[in-house]
């Protein structure tokens, strides 16, 4: 328990600047472990190399930290005041990804040891022994929780950060600079983040993979705190901390001491359901949505030179380079149904990946099943699974959503991908020769084969979507992504809508799994780690989360992808951090820039050039990729409706009658058996009346 104190004080501190930032500007900052980690880095920059003294390594290390808060929110958070929550916190899983691969880049992947400041003597309390750096840790967070909570009570900062929290349009009103509060809670905030980083980091072993991943039990112990009570963060953290200290101790089961703050967050979840109301002046710009429409003509040129390229022009690397651009567009697909098409933000597909390529290459390298029949294994398998993951979704939506899903993964991870029950003492699973319908699909042996074997089956997959797009289900999870209020009361079955995406999401999130198990000769699921997860969500929007075309668009910065061989084409020697530094920056200016990635460019230039082909002057903005009121591309087809009808539906668009006088008899609306919100109402509306 003593030992868990420890973890306790680092998630406080953590947590009060995670709460801090959200209070003054509204976002929650996925970045904040990795700003602790570049204010751990710093700290070991300055007193063990520098050789500065601990306390003045500490105060630089924190005004360096806090400095680095007050420009993310001046060049990246300000200008996105008015974006809505997902772009905002896409923006800050960006920076995550930015900030770990240049500490990569600058200091190399560790692990890297502090030298201790802290007493690290023992003190006996009444036969318990501790250690005196985590009860002097623990006491500091004690100090910060107080000094907050008394701030947030009783000066004019601190209730003018809890009334923007509720309105920020008329605290501004009142007087209240919102951009003076928020650079003021982003510089503190991550102040807080350097602070808990340069006191843990000697207690610890600084890692560049872990500690970036700290957010997750933080945003775990902030949930439960409703992201407004400081108190109740300490208890939660305690709640946390010491929980997982006691379970690790007495309960050895890999995964298990993880999975505590996300257990009782689901519990919560379950007994409360409730989701946090975003800010009052912020209008929801949803991404633009495809319309689903195949083009057969350009389809089929596509096809075929892709195919020629596979069987006749690409080499080797080129071929290694394409298998994995299939499989991880694949997981990026998953993401354009879930984000695109109906507005769920998880952070779980690259987890749901790596559980069917488990699945699939157990049940071909321990089972001897045949490949086709390993892929359906797998593939119902991580449905069910995915269906599992969708029962957060029916209680919260949006950063919620995001944060449990978030832990999901990283309990998967832990319980399944760490675990020699599944992985096997070295940790993968050793692919034996397959073959498909008596074809040699090894893809050392025969790449063009296995390579033509994924293309295939991303097709198919795209195929799949681009229906789902243009069919009634496309509508529903349309009208669902916009409010599933509104599309409840439109007779649209919103839990059996939730249920279907997730349902599709993954299983072709899982087939992209596969491809990539079976592309080498050993899989190791560690590859789809929590932190993978998050860089999926980036490669989506980069490419356009709400384009088909997006996925193998924003497929190419995953790692082995085209991106990776085109940089080690340009760049030889060039480690695969560049491009995950590329990406997390390319993020942050496309969501400020480009909020619809790639595919929207492409859109409308292949409907430009259309345009000229067919000898039609093309307007230089009235390009088919116009957001209309669903953020769908407006094309008039050639009879002459607009494609907007197409998320509507049929049925809607059809209507056109004469108008008649509307009678209602005996209108009632119960909701369940006590309460009557109607009963027997009757009136009529004559043509061209407002009733109300």
């Amino acid at each position: 328990m003593v030992l868990g104190l420890g973890a306790a004080a680092a998630y406080t501190l953590l947590g009060c600047g995670v709460i801090l930032i959200n209070r003054g500007s509204g976002v929650v900052n996925f970045a904040h472990g990795a700003m602790a980690l570049v204010a751990a880095m710093l700290f070991l920059t300055l007193r063990g190399q520098l050789g500065l003294p601990w306390g003045v390594a500490i105060i630089l290390a924190v005004a360096a930290t806090a400095a680095l808060g007050a420009l993310v929110y001046l060049v990246i958070m300000r200008p996105l005041a008015q974006s809505s929550a997902t772009a905002r916190t896409i923006a800050t899983l960006g920076l995550l990804i930015l900030i770990q691969g240049v500490v990569v880049i600058v200091w190399g992947t560790g692990p890297f040891n502090v030298e201790r400041f802290l007493p690290s003597g023992t003190i006996d309390v009444l036969g318990v022994v501790g250690s005196w750096d985590r009860l002097i840790l623990f006491g500091i967070a004690i100090v910060v929780t107080v000094v907050l909570w008394l701030t947030a009570k009783h000066t004019a900062v601190g209730l003018a950060l809890r009334a923007i929290a509720e309105n920020a349009r008329a605290t501004s009103a009142l007087g209240w600079s919102p951009v003076k509060l928020g650079l003021l809670t982003w510089s503190v905030g991550a102040g807080l983040a350097g602070l808990a980083g340069t006191l843990i980091a000697p207690i610890t072993t600084i890692s560049v993979d872990t500690m970036p991943l700290m957010i997750i039990p933080v945003l775990a112990a902030v949930l439960l705190a409703s992201f407004k009570s400081f108190p109740l963060l300490l208890g939660a953290s305690v709640v946390v901390g010491v929980g997982q200290s006691l379970i690790f101790s007495f309960i050895p089961i890999p995964g298990m001491s993880q999975s505590l703050p996300f257990i009782l967050i689901l519990i919560l979840l379950v007994v409360r359901g409730k989701e946090r109301v975003g800010r009052s002046h912020v209008i929801e710009r949803l991404p633009m949505v495809g319309t689903g429409q195949i083009r057969w003509g350009t389809l089929t040129v596509i096809v075929a030179v892709i195919a020629a390229g596979i069987g006749f022009w690409f080499n080797d690397p080129f071929l290694a380079a394409a298998i994995a651009t299939f499989g991880w567009s694949l997981i990026v697909l998953s993401v354009v149904m879930l984000i695109g098409y109906s507005g769920q933000l998880s952070l779980a597909q690259a987890a749901l990946a790596g559980v069917a390529g488990l699945i699939a290459s157990h049940s071909v390298a321990s089972f001897g099943v045949s490949l086709p029949l390993a892929m359906v294994v797998a593939v119902i398998a991580t449905v069910l699974i995915g269906l599992a993951f969708a029962l957060p979704a029916l209680r919260t939506n949006g950063i919620n959503l995001a944060i449990v899903t978030l832990g999901i993964a990283s309990i998967t991870a832990e319980f399944i991908f760490k675990n020699e029950l599944f992985v096997g003492p070295f940790g993968s699973v050793f692919i034996p020769k397959v073959e498909l319908f008596g074809m040699d699909l090894d893809p050392f042996l025969n790449p063009q084969g296995y390579a033509i074997f994924a293309f295939v089956v991303f097709l198919a997959c795209c195929l799949i979507a681009a229906s789902i797009r243009r069919g009634t289900a496309g509508g529903r999870l349309l009208a669902v992504r916009t409010n599933d209020r509104a599309a409840a009361a439109l007779g649209v079955n919103v839990i059996g809508a939730k249920f279907y995406v997730f349902g599709v999401s993954a299983a072709i999130a899982g087939l992209g799994g596969i491809i990539l198990a079976f592309s080498s000769p050993a899989f190791s699921p560690a590859t789809f780690s929590p932190m993978q997860s998050i860089s999926v969500i980036a490669y989506a929007f980069l490419g356009g989360v709400g384009f088909i075309i997006g996925a193998p668009a924003g497929g190419q910065f995953a790692p082995g992808s085209f991106g990776s061989w085109l940089i080690d084409v340009i760049w030889p020697g060039a480690t695969g951090t560049w491009l995950q530094v590329i990406s997390g920056l390319m993020v942050i200016l496309f969501v400020l820039l480009q909020p619809d990635g790639f595919a929207r460019d492409w859109v409308r230039t292949a409907a430009a050039i259309r345009g000229r082909l067919r000898g039609k002057q093309t307007k230089g903005n009235d390009a088919a990729a116009r957001p209309s009121a669903q953020g769908a591309p407006e094309t008039k087809r050639k009879d002459g409706r607009s494609a907007l009808l197409d998320v509507i539906g049929p049925e809607v668009a059809a209507i056109s009658v004469p108008p008649v006088r509307l009678v209602v008899d005996s209108l009632g609306v119960r909701f369940g058996q006590k309460v009557v919100a109607v009963d027997g109402v009757s009136f009529h509306v004559d043509p061209g009346e407002v009733v109300a």
